[in-house]
């Protein structure tokens, strides 16, 4: 999680055949796990290739994941939750990446959507011209309510210090976890309700239940 950072500008380098079968063994999984259709478009330019964007400019993107599912009152939650767990797989193989929603059309001929479905965003893949920067952080009290960073079980912490990690739109962090007196049950909860708010908060998710071993529920 500390090394994978954002990249938008990648090589020539194409994604190898047993990279491909272990994203897609991983992107299998993730779809089973979160009831999703997320697919992998390799060796395919013309969706992204190179373009300047708000946040940034794009170059040289040749694969990414379609990131979609049932269009229902989750689809967010769970694109963000089990989706940066394709990323992270991505990231143990040497691949760089970077999400983004919004803004791009589809290529006739990529990937399917069901009526019933929606695309949340894309994740750019590839070998990136360099590894990304570092982005500052919030502070565990700035994001976290009921209980404070010298009281807070270890695991607790744990799963924080990962959640400060993920990335968000604009490295806002605009969430916000709370625990019960017991510190059983962990909320989390979407402080300001923007537009990629809930996926954020999934991405975030994904890193607190997979650095604590403890589950989180959405509380918005």
């Amino acid at each position: 999680m500390k090394q994978r950072h954002s990249v938008r500008k990648f090589t020539d380098k194409s994604l190898s055949e047993s990279i491909v079968n272990e994203l897609s063994t991983q992107i299998s999984l993730v779809n089973q796990m979160g009831d999703l259709s997320i697919e992998l478009i390799t060796n395919e330019p013309k969706a992204f290739g190179s373009m300047i964007r708000t946040f940034g400019r794009i170059k040289n993107c040749r694969n990414y994941l379609v990131v979609k599912g049932k269009n229902d009152d989750f689809l967010d939650w769970k694109a963000g939750l089990y989706g940066e767990r394709i990323v992270l797989k991505a990231q143990e193989l040497g691949l760089n990446s970077c999400w983004v929603a919004g803004g791009f059309k589809q290529v006739e001929g990529t990937f399917t959507v069901r009526t019933d479905e929606r695309v949340v965003c894309y994740i750019l893949l590839g070998y990136g011209e360099n590894n990304g920067i570092s982005h500052k952080t919030k502070s565990f009290d700035e994001v976290v309510r009921q209980v404070k960073y010298e009281s807070a079980p270890l695991w607790f912490k744990r799963g924080i210090e990962a959640a400060l990690l993920a990335p968000t739109a604009m490295n806002k962090q605009d969430f916000v976890f709370a625990i019960d007196a017991d510190n059983e049950e962990i909320a989390l909860v979407i402080s300001n309700g923007s537009k990629y708010s809930t996926l954020d908060c999934g991405i975030a998710a994904s890193h607190f239940e997979l650095a604590s071993e403890n589950s989180v529920k959405l509380s918005k």
